[in-house]
């Protein structure tokens, strides 16, 4: 069953992993025994040089009809959490239900609770009781109900909640709930009724929340491992706040950044139009006063007997006065002072619309060329109109 080729049963184990990884599962519908020995060895050779991603092993299981499924599952392989566990301080179990932790002495008092036969009922308090003394000479806390807000009661009752016995564990200020229950209830195996189960809260990384009375060990040898998935459910707890917080300090200064962008663009926007409405304005001065010199001298060429003319020299007077009042340049023009901008003039600012650059394209084309006064006019209004909008939209 070896491969022809040297490297081969390597290179198929590689094969094996990177299409484990990019599609997490296979399966392998009815494969005859030569081909399952060749995933076997495929399978074994993978985990036997290591070339599983850490973290996670591959499980192989039967399918329906003779399959097979090939998995690569997010998680330490039994075996191994086993030879990890052997390494764990032990959990001395107490012998005796004398001066017990309050949590668990409350649990004792309360008839509504750990509802199961008196000897099994008394192993799951001994149990919790181990728990809570290993946890406290770590310098845990435990408690009888959660630190944060209480659990609601509705009234209706599910029928595992009369069973189960729980203590709370706080390991860092992070409070765990730690359960044991009867695992088969309606059983009618000797052997299986008396098995309990002890859970902790899931996890995302898919740690170990379970353990039960097995053929190759009882409660009692697990809870070292309880222990150590309380410390593990902390350490991931921690990591998980310390990254939250270095994201919210990197949306923090994103945010700063943002309003600081925002702030400039606004305020070189505002520079820009009131730059605008100075050139404008120095145009407008230079067309009306070019405006006058034509007619003065249309005023000079006119009979000096005609009825109008007092009434345009006064027109004229006028005019002169107002070229002169809108004059940007009759006083020395300086910085303008910075306005305190609203929440909707620091939004995102989008960019000059096509209609508006078209627009003051026009008219500067206009102004340029001083063709037609009366089209630059309405131009400039209609700009100085949709600035005034903008900066301005309470009026």
């Amino acid at each position: 069953m070896r491969p022809a080729v040297p490297g081969a049963r390597r290179q198929e184990a590689l094969s094996l992993v990177e299409q484990l990884v990019r599609e997490r599962r296979i399966v392998v519908p009815s494969p005859n025994e030569s081909e399952r020995e060749h995933w076997r060895k495929t399978i074994h050779y993978a985990k036997r040089y290591e070339l599983v991603p850490e973290g996670e092993f591959i499980e192989c299981t039967k399918a329906g009809r003779g399959g097979l499924v090939i998995a690569l599952v997010a998680s330490v392989h039994p075996n191994a959490a086993r030879k990890s566990a052997a390494a764990l301080a032990p959990v001395p179990v107490p012998q005796r239900l004398d001066r017990l932790h309050l949590a668990v002495a409350r649990l004792r008092d309360d008839a509504g609770k750990l509802a199961m036969p008196k000897q099994l009922r008394h192993r799951a308090l001994l149990l919790l009781q181990a728990l809570a003394a290993a946890a406290e000479e770590r310098g845990w806390q435990v408690r009888d109900r959660s630190a944060g807000a209480e659990l609601h009661y509705s009234g209706i009752r599910r029928q595992s909640e009369h069973r189960e016995g729980w203590i709370w564990v706080v390991v860092e200020g992070y409070s765990y709930r730690v359960t044991i229950d009867q695992e088969f209830p309606q059983t009618l195996d000797a052997v299986k009724s008396q098995s309990l189960k002890i859970e902790l809260p899931h996890t995302r990384s898919g740690s170990r929340c379970r353990w039960a009375d097995r053929k190759t060990g009882t409660l009692e040898d697990r809870l070292p491992e309880v222990i150590d998935g309380l410390a593990t459910r902390a350490a991931e707890d921690r990591e998980r706040a310390a990254i939250e917080e270095q994201e919210a300090a990197e949306r923090q200064r994103a945010r700063e950044k943002a309003e600081t962008d925002a702030h400039s663009k606004a305020l070189r926007h505002f520079y820009a139009e009131t730059l605008y409405q100075q050139v404008s304005a120095f145009e407008r001065m230079r067309a009306i006063s070019a405006y006058c010199d034509a007619f003065e001298e249309q005023i000079a060429a006119a009979d000096p007997a005609a009825p109008e003319l007092e009434s345009a020299a006064e027109w004229l007077e006028w005019a002169r006065s107002h070229a002169a009042e809108i004059d940007p340049l009759r006083a020395l023009p300086t910085m303008p002072a910075a306005p305190v901008f609203t929440a909707e003039q620091l939004a995102p600012h989008p960019e000059e619309s096509d209609s508006s650059v078209r627009q003051r394209n026009q008219l500067r084309s206009a102004q340029s060329e001083y063709l037609d006064p009366a089209l630059m006019m309405m131009l400039q209004l209609q700009a100085e109109k949709s600035s005034f909008s903008r900066w301005h939209p309470h009026v």
